[in-house]
């Protein structure tokens, strides 16, 4: 039996599907991943008009079958697009890099509100703030290590679990694991503090406020590679 759901959504790409169709993919509010088809999508007069262009925010209601992974997509509304920055080739491949992260690491119809919530709030930055882009893409990514559980943790020595304090040291590992003084492994390398600093405001700033304070620093340049370290380990 099919079900009607209505949910936000944004849309991250979609395929030709024959002649008049396509499939397209979104990060759903309710739902997580969820992948459609919408019918006569390719007309001149479709339907659906601009509202499956990709990283466009839209209230979307589909149907679905318990035995199918395919929706059949019934409507769309735009809610917000970015069509007067999709011409910035640099903001849509960091556009196409954060869906791929988000396929890559989100199980399909699989529920997951603050990683929409994160998708979206990213999305609206690097519309707003496209020279920043690099510090944007870091935010992003390390909130998605963190959401799918591959970040190591940042407050307790992984050993003694003791909270870790600047003044003391903090050491991580080459696999980023991160330890006090008196437990650091050979040969774990001191963290700086700058670089521990920018990583502990990922927990309270959003990715505007996070850009500010990182862009063009040493320390983001750390986070940068941590976090690209970290994603391949987990396509491996």
């Amino acid at each position: 039996m099919a079900t009607l759901n209505v949910t936000e959504a944004v849309v991250l790409r979609t395929y030709s599907l024959g002649d008049a169709d396509k499939i397209a993919l979104f990060l759903t509010r309710q739902n997580g991943v969820v992948r459609g088809v919408a019918k006569g999508a390719r007309r001149l007069k479709s339907r659906f008009g601009a509202g499956l262009e990709p990283f466009t925010f839209i209230q979307l209601t589909y149907r679905a079958k318990e035995d199918r992974e395919l929706v059949s997509i019934q409507q769309i509304e735009i809610l917000r697009d970015y069509f007067t920055v999709s011409s910035d080739p640099d903001v849509m491949a960091d556009w196409a890099y954060l869906g791929e992260l988000i396929v890559a690491l989100s199980p399909p119809h699989e529920p997951n509100p603050k990683l929409y919530s994160l998708a979206r709030a990213c999305m609206e930055a690097l519309a707003g703030l496209p020279a920043k882009r690099r510090a944007i893409r870091a935010y992003f990514s390390l909130w998605l290590l963190k959401l799918s559980g591959l970040l190591p943790g940042w407050s307790q020595c992984l050993r003694c679990h003791e909270t870790l304090s600047l003044a003391s040291g903090i050491y991580w590992d080459g696999q980023y694991h991160l330890y006090c003084e008196n437990c650091r492994p050979a040969p774990a390398r001191k963290m700086a503090f700058e670089t521990y600093a920018l990583l502990t405001t990922t927990r309270t700033h959003n990715p505007t406020d996070f850009a500010a304070l990182a862009q063009g620093t040493k320390a983001l340049e750390e986070l940068e590679l941590m976090a690209h370290k970290l994603l391949t380990a987990a396509f491996l």
